[in-house]
């Protein structure tokens, strides 16, 4: 990344994919083929929100796995009915640790900015995101006293 004259970078997050500066955030994803590059500048962010997401289609899997494993093992107590509810049980497990932190940073009327934040903890979640309000908050403060 190239600093504009009188910026520093703030924060880098998964390797520097994702810089926060003093006047901009910028993330890049490089994946097979393909390669995506967002900026947006510090005063133009309007909101920003973090989603937890889960695969919906592993607890779908889950709960009917479970759901046949439990009526099957009261009508027989067969293997096959443990092996149903066990492999729903497992299902259910990946579904819970398959969440992902997604933060979004929304600008005013131009876009969003989707940043994945995975093997981060909630805590450093939190503390990325008071960084960018601080920054966003440093980077105005001369506009509002000027007004």
């Amino acid at each position: 990344m190239n600093l504009l004259p009188g910026e520093e970078v703030l924060v880098g997050l998964h390797g520097n994919k994702t810089i926060l500066t003093s006047r901009r955030l910028q993330t890049l994803e490089k994946g097979w083929g393909s390669r995506s590059l967002a900026v947006v500048f510090l005063e133009n962010i309007s909101l920003i929100e973090v989603k937890k997401t889960h695969n919906v289609i592993l607890l779908c899997l889950a709960v009917v796995g479970i759901a046949a494993g439990i009526i099957e093992l009261n009508n027989s107590q067969s293997s096959l009915s443990m092996g149903i509810l066990f492999t729903g049980i497992i299902l259910m497990l990946f579904w819970w640790f398959s969440g992902r932190n997604i933060v979004k940073v929304s600008s005013k009327g131009i876009g969003t900015l989707s940043i994945d934040v995975v093997d981060i903890s909630d805590a450093e979640v939190d503390s990325f995101i008071e960084d960018i309000q601080s920054a966003q908050e440093n980077r105005l403060k001369p506009q509002l006293h000027a007004d």
